[in-house]
C-alpha cells in the first residue's frame, strides 16, 4: 500500500521554516524576533519526535536507524558544508565580503567538529538527538526513557549556563575543537529533550501509524484543539518575551524553565493550528522541503540577493515604501527558493542523500 504523508506535520514544518527565514531577515521588530526565537528551532525537534513514534523507528534495528539518520541528516550536512566552504573560498579569491584566510580556516574547523557553519548547526544537533534518543529507547522501557529525559532536562539546564561562562577558554585555537564539539553535543542534548516531548506527546494527537491508512480522514475542525492552541500561543508569547532573546545555536537559553516552557508551548500551538486549518499547498511545499530552504536561504546568498533586489525596486515606489519592500522581499525569497528546491530535487538529489530517480524524470517528460 502506498504510504502517505501526514499533511499537518508538513504544514507545521512549513510554518517553522517560514519563521526561520523571517528570523534571519533582521527587518522585524525586536519583540517579534524574540518571540519567534523562543520556539522556532525546538519545533523541528518536537516534530522529529512525533515522526519517530508514528513510524515506529524504535522497533527497527539500531544499525538501520543509524544508517538512515546518516543518510538523511549527515549527507546533507557534508554536502552543504562543502558548498559553504566553496562560497567562502570564492569570496576570499575575489576579495569580497571581508573573508580572510583565518575565517576560512575557522569555517573548516566548524564543519569538521560538527559545530556547523551558520544554520547547518541544526543538522548534527538533530542527528545526536535522534540517534541518542533511539539508543535510549532500545535500552530502556517507556517509563525509564521518560524519567531519564526528564532528568536530562534538569542537567542540561544546569550545564549550559555553566558552559557558557567557561566558553571563553575555548577561544584558544588548540582547544577550539573541543569547545566546538562540546557545543554540538549540548545542542543535541537540548534537542533530545524536545524530541522526547514530541515522542511522548504524540499519543494526545491519536495519530495512526504513518502510511497505513486505507483512506484519507475527513477534514474536521476540533474547536477544543483550536482553543487549546490559542492558550498555548498566548503562553508562548508571554514566556518568550519574559525570557528575552534566546538562541540554541549559541546556547543562549537565559532562564531554563522559561526557555523549555515557551519552546514547548510554541511548538504545541503550531501543531494544533496545523491540524485544524485547510491544507495550504505553498506552506506544505515549504515544509516538505524545509531542509533545502534552511540550508540555502542565508549562506547561499538568497536572502542577500532578495534584499538587494527589494532595495533596487523600492527606489521606484512612491507610496507605502516599507510595506512594498517587505512584500517584495518575501516574494523574492519564495520565488528563488522554489527554483532552488526544484533544481536540487530534480538534478542534485544526492546533496540530500537521495537517489536520482531517472524513471520519474522520463515519466515527467512524457507527461509534458
Amino acid at each position: 500500500m502506498e504510504k502517505k504523508r501526514i499533511e499537518y506535520l508538513d504544514t507545521a514544518k512549513g510554518i517553522g521554516i517560514i519563521m526561520v527565514v523571517v528570523g534571519h531577515s533582521t527587518f522585524l521588530q525586536e519583540d517579534v524576533l524574540t518571540w519567534i526565537s523562543s520556539f522556532h528551532m525546538p519545533l523541528f525537534f518536537v516534530l522529529a519526535g512525533i515522526l519517530i513514534r508514528i513510524k515506529g523507528d524504535e522497533n527497527k534495528k539500531t544499525l538501520i536507524n543509524i544508517k538512515s539518520k546518516l543518510k538523511s541528516i549527515m549527507i546533507p550536512y557534508v554536502s552543504f558544508s562543502l558548498i559553504y566552504l566553496l562560497i567562502d573560498f570564492a569570496y576570499l579569491m575575489l576579495k569580497q565580503d571581508n573573508i580572510t584566510v583565518v575565517d576560512l580556516q575557522r569555517s573548516g574547523i566548524e564543519a569538521v567538529t560538527l559545530y556547523g557553519m551558520s544554520v547547518l548547526w541544526f543538522l548534527p544537533a538533530l542527528f545526536f538527538a535522534e540517534t541518542g534518543f533511539l539508543l535510549l529507547r532500545k535500552k530502556t522501557s517507556m517509563k525509564y526513557t521518560g524519567m531519564i529525559t526528564a532528568a536530562m532536562a534538569v542537567v542540561t539546564a544546569v550545564i549550559i549556563p555553566f558552559f557558557k561562562e567557561q566558553y571563553p577558554m575555548f577561544m584558544n585555537m588548540p582547544v577550539l575543537w573541543i569547545g566546538y564539539l562540546l557545543t554540538s553535543l549540548l545542542r543535541g542534548a537540548a534537542g533530545m529533550i524536545f524530541l522526547a516531548a514530541g515522542y511522548f506527546g504524540v499519543v494526545l494527537l491519536k495519530e495512526p501509524a504513518l502510511g497505513y491508512q486505507k483512506k484519507e480522514y475527513a477534514k474536521t475542525v476540533n474547536l477544543k484543539e483550536l482553543a487549546l492552541g490559542v492558550l498555548f500561543l498566548l503562553f508562548s508569547i508571554a514566556a518568550g518575551m519574559a525570557n528575552k532573546r534566546v538562541d540554541l545555536h549559541t546556547l543562549v537559553i537565559n532562564q531554563p524553565i522559561l526557555y523549555f516552557a515557551s519552546a514547548l508551548a510554541g511548538s504545541a500551538w503550531v501543531i494544533l493550528l496545523s491540524r485544524n486549518i485547510p491544507k495550504i499547498r505553498p506552506i506544505s511545499f515549504f515544509g516538505k522541503n524545509s531542509l533545502v530552504i534552511m540550508a540555502t536561504h542565508l549562506d547561499c546568498q538568497i536572502m542577500i540577493a532578495a534584499i538587494h533586489f527589494s532595495y533596487f525596486l523600492n527606489q521606484y515606489v512612491t507610496h507605502a515604501k516599507q510595506y512594498v519592500f517587505y512584500l517584495t522581499l518575501a516574494v523574492s525569497v519564495i520565488a528563488i527558493e522554489v527554483i532552488v528546491v526544484y533544481t536540487i530535487n530534480r538534478f542534485f538529489p544526492f546533496l540530500l542523500g537521495r537517489k536520482y530517480r531517472t524513471g520519474q524524470i522520463i515519466k515527467y517528460r512524457k507527461k509534458n
